[in-house]
């Protein structure tokens, strides 16, 4: 560019550090907002009472407004730390309520006699936890299988976006 190299420079910085900081927020947030989204199922009245009211305060709250009171509040009570991570706790508690509630939406549209049958047939959420009570399994095959299904997807979301990216048509896209 026109800019000189000492601009380049600073754009390839500021680049690398706005996906970092995206990336860490968004991971962050997954797993905040599945917590979250947990407590809002919950058959426990206080913990969905602290998840909707947690979910609606952060969620109705511009981000700028809470970066600012990070930046700015969290220090005027003694808690300090530095650009960075003031950044990242920031963008993904604000993520994870949106992910609470994509999380929470998706598990209440489950409908209640298909959740019966996958109990019956021993498909309860935490397969995990089932299997070590049973009885002496190779949790290693267990871990693998669920994070090749997690880069499955993750890489499925990639290109989908990809092809979205170059059609113009978004039905030609999905097909």
């Amino acid at each position: 560019t026109g800019l000189g190299p000492a601009a380049e420079v600073l754009a390839g910085g500021l680049h690398a550090s706005s996906g970092f900081v995206a990336g860490s927020g968004t991971a962050a947030a997954f797993g905040a907002g599945t917590l979250v989204a947990a407590a809002r199922v919950s058959p426990v009245p206080p913990l969905r009472l602290a998840g909707a009211s947690y979910v609606e305060l952060v969620r109705n709250t511009p981000l700028v407004v809470l970066m600012f009171l990070f930046f700015f509040g969290l220090p005027k009570v003694g808690i300090l730390f530095e650009a960075f991570p003031t950044a990242v706790l920031a963008l993904s508690l604000y993520t994870a309520s949106f992910v609470a509630e994509a999380v929470r939406a998706g598990i209440n549209t489950v409908p209640r006699g298909q959740a019966e049958a996958a109990r019956a047939l021993g498909l309860t959420f935490p397969m995990w936890f089932t299997v070590n009570y049973l009885g002496n399994p190779d949790n290693g095959v267990i871990l693998a299988s669920y994070l090749g299904s997690f880069l499955m997807a993750g890489g499925f979301l990639a290109i989908g976006a990809c092809i979205s990216a170059l059609t113009k048509n978004q039905v030609i896209a999905f097909i």
